[in-house]
């Protein structure tokens, strides 16, 4: 009886019943992927902002460069974008980010400010509209500015450090 137990199950196996495929159903298919990506990380520390016994109020700007908008597969199925920044701060001022979004042309069109005082993260959506004015977006530019009037002066003495990370959250949208 031992023997028999493989082959009855291996009959049963191959005497089931199966359901014919529709490859039909495969034309309306849709993926819907997210992407996440890594933009830029600023960490600035307080001797970045005390400069010949002085204290300043610009530190830090930089940009980076996006070329994701260059890539047709992209922006042909690109549904929304979430630009995600998040700071932290452990100086005794407060600071001002500010994003701007520049055209091939090296033109600012748009920009956005957030200040350490507000909960992080900040999050900007682009949908619609605003999505397409994005996909003009060739470079991002940074920067941190103590906002002045507010809290204690930074010195030779302060510690601690004041930083942004950002990403980009890309919704698309393939097929359909």
């Amino acid at each position: 009886m031992r023997q028999l137990s493989p082959i009855l199950f291996s009959l049963l196996f191959f005497i089931s019943c199966t359901k014919e495929i529709d490859f039909e159903q495969a034309k309306n298919l849709e993926i819907t992927p997210i992407a996440e990506i890594s933009l830029a990380f600023i960490n600035a520390e307080a001797s970045d902002f005390f400069i010949n016994n002085m204290e300043i109020t610009d530190a830090s700007s930089d940009f980076i460069d996006i070329d994701i908008f260059n890539e047709s597969a992209v922006n042909d199925n690109l549904t929304r974008v979430d630009l995600v920044f998040e700071t932290e701060n452990s100086l005794p001022r407060n600071f001002q980010f500010t994003i701007g979004f520049i055209d091939e042309s090296l033109s600012e069109f748009e920009t956005f400010s957030f200040q350490t005082t507000e909960a992080s993260p900040h999050i900007i959506t682009f949908e619609g509209e605003d999505l397409e004015m994005l996909k003009t977006t060739s470079r991002l530019s940074y920067s941190i500015e103590i906002i002045t009037g507010e809290g204690t002066p930074i010195t030779s003495d302060t510690v601690g450090g004041v930083s942004l990370k950002s990403k980009g959250v890309f919704y698309l949208n393939i097929g359909g």
